[in-house]
């Protein structure tokens, strides 16, 4: 029982044998009223007095009674003041009886019986025990006084024992029904707290049940993670009646609010520092943390300063950390045991969730990129067989030429039909090349050699692969020609190619083509600019995808397979380096390139596929 009830309980019992009282009071002035004017034996003046003065000090009595109810605070106080009326009552009680005895034959003693009632009333089964003990007593003097003074009167032992017995009896019965009170009235108490407990364990079910189902709609509704989370942090936060709730993703070393209830919207995307504040303690440890008072948190990251409690758990899937949930309210010690564990189920539901979201978004990423490459496959097979026939076509028109016609050709036509087989040959086998380059790449077999070389060199041997016309329209120029450095030549000669090649494409056949290369601080530098066309600003971010081509993708505008580029970005990248391009329609293009300049002996490095 707490301490309000306990004192409830006292106050009402008080107040309850006060109206006893007054009824006692008042049954007590109309025996001494009748006694005093009995015909038969009327009592001494002595009585009287005595009996009228009791009365009135239990009057008295009573009327202190109740004002110090109303002045009682505290069940202790209560406990002492019915005490007091408690000996109030018996001194009343047992003064009536004795003053009653100016004749054998009186009857007032019966009184007495209603003490071990009150003593039942206020201390259960050993006060009532104990008031019949104190009755006992007073008989065996009473009946020793009534022989010493009366005359022709003997001491009956058996009267006493009959009295006694009869207040015995009633205290028992008393002090057993107080128990068996007692004991229901605690039985019920305990029965209200069960069905209590219950109720709140029911409602407490219910709401988790309702927080679960939110999950588990919030997933299937949304078609984006984000959207799905928020919608599960509104229903949480609804359901469980929590002032705030966030949603934390992981992020490298960092958590990032993605979902949040309770909180400003614009605090969605703030970042927490693995470590920092509570949610950081979180995800470092691995560990549910619940902090009762916020303010003794060293490190608590504020952010709505009437916030009490927080608790965070981790989300964790199969030993991986995804993120952390955080809930807080604004009273002290809001979360308990009970509460950490709910929170650790919800935890384990929403990991599934964000699972489940992921994998159908690689679900959708997998299926986007599956059509795009049926469809390059597609538009690739329909160019490369032009690409491959046209060439190839060629070649075989040139040399049938020459086999069935050799007789009528001059020396001079037969030299240029030769010439012109060996260009289509060689851009065959250009395109044969770019393939296989393109495939190793992808299967992580594309291999990068890099030996000693000179820069002017390296600049003469790789334009030197080049046709005569083209090199006509290249200016080239090598900054510290003799410069000694490890790079991978052939491949950055096929780069170099590629980049002039596309540039004498997209220009226009009276301009010139610019290529400088330089090496300095640990790299080799190499820039390809024309006059050409330029590039659009919304496809610089694309040139360098394959099968782009000429301003618009697979198109017939220009000739190749829009490899080049791609194979650039390709080589470069798996030599470690890197490659930009600025451009703007009209003004022409320049492409840069970065690639590390090793020193050492001559390696061999396996790169994985780009």
């Amino acid at each position: 029982m707490t301490r309000d009830e306990t004192f409830d309980r006292s106050r009402r019992l008080e107040w309850s044998l006060v109206v006893v009282r007054w009824a006692g009071a008042g049954l007590g002035a109309y025996l001494v009223t009748q006694s005093a004017s009995s015909m038969e034996a009327a009592p001494p003046l002595h009585v009287k007095v005595v009996g009228e003065s009791l009365i009135g000090l239990l009057a008295i009595g009573n009327v202190i009674v109740m004002a110090a109810i109303g002045r009682c605070r505290t069940a202790r106080s209560l406990r002492i003041l019915g005490a007091a009326a408690f000996g109030l009552d018996s001194v009343v009680v047992f003064g009536l009886i004795w003053s009653s005895s100016y004749t054998p034959s009186d009857t007032t003693w019966v009184v007495m019986y209603m003490l071990p009632l009150e003593g039942a009333l206020r201390y259960g089964l050993p006060g009532a025990l104990g008031l019949a003990g104190v009755g006992l007593a007073s008989e065996l003097g009473r009946e020793g006084y009534l022989a010493a003074r009366f005359a022709g009167y003997h001491y009956e032992l058996g009267a006493v024992a009959f009295r006694a017995g009869i207040g015995s009896l009633v205290a028992l019965v008393a002090g057993l029904m107080a128990r068996g009170l007692a004991r229901e009235a605690e039985h019920a108490k305990w029965e209200a707290g069960r069905s209590e407990e219950v109720a709140r364990r029911e409602a407490a079910a219910r709401r988790e049940a309702n927080a679960f189902n939110s999950i588990i709609l919030a997933g299937l509704a949304a078609s984006e993670l984000d959207e799905s989370l928020q919608m599960m942090a509104v229903a949480i936060a609804f359901h469980l009646e929590l002032d705030t709730f966030v949603i934390l993703i992981r992020e490298k070393d960092e958590l990032v609010a993605r979902a949040l209830s309770g909180l400003p919207s614009k605090l969605l995307g703030e970042r927490v520092v693995v470590g920092d504040g509570v949610t950081g303690w979180v995800a470092a440890t691995r560990t549910p943390l619940l902090v009762d008072d916020v303010t003794t948190f060293h490190g608590y990251i504020q952010v709505d300063p009437s916030i009490r409690s927080e608790l965070a758990v981790p989300i964790v899937l199969q030993g991986d950390l995804i993120g952390v949930l955080d809930v807080e309210q604004r009273r002290v010690g809001a979360f308990d045991e009970e509460s950490l564990a709910l929170l650790e189920r919800l935890a384990g539901h929403i990991a599934l969730v964000i699972q489940n979201a992921r994998l159908r978004s690689q679900e959708r990423h997998t299926l986007a990129k599956l059509k795009e490459l049926d469809q390059l496959k597609s538009d690739f097979l329909a160019i490369a067989n032009h690409e491959l026939r046209t060439p190839l076509a060629a070649v075989r028109g040139f040399l049938r030429t020459l086999v069935t016609q050799r007789e009528r050709l001059s020396p001079a036509e037969v030299d240029e039909f030769l010439e012109r087989a060996d260009r289509r040959s060689a851009d065959l086998a250009r395109l044969v090349d770019d393939l296989l380059t393109l495939s190793k790449a992808e299967q992580g077999a594309l291999a990068v050699h890099r030996e000693p070389t000179k820069l002017g060199s390296f600049l003469d041997a790789a334009l030197e692969a080049l046709p005569e016309l083209a090199r006509a329209r290249i200016v080239a120029e090598a900054a510290s020609p003799e410069a000694e450095i490890f790079i991978d030549s052939l491949g950055m000669g096929r780069v170099l190619r590629n980049l002039v090649d596309n540039a004498l494409k997209f220009s226009p056949k009276e301009t010139t083509v610019h290529v400088w290369v330089g090496a300095a601080k640990g790299a080799v530098e190499l820039t390809v600019s024309d006059r050409g066309v330029g590039i659009p600003e919304d496809e610089l971010p694309v040139i360098f995808e394959r099968f782009r081509r000429g301003g618009v993708s697979l198109t017939r505008e220009t000739e190749g397979v829009g490899l080049g580029l791609h194979i650039v970005k390709t080589l470069v990248e798996a030599m470690g380096g890197s490659v930009e391009v600025t451009s703007a329609p009209g003004n022409g293009s320049t492409f840069r390139v970065l690639v590390p300049a090793r020193t050492g002996p001559p390696v061999a490095e396996q790169v994985a596929a780009v």
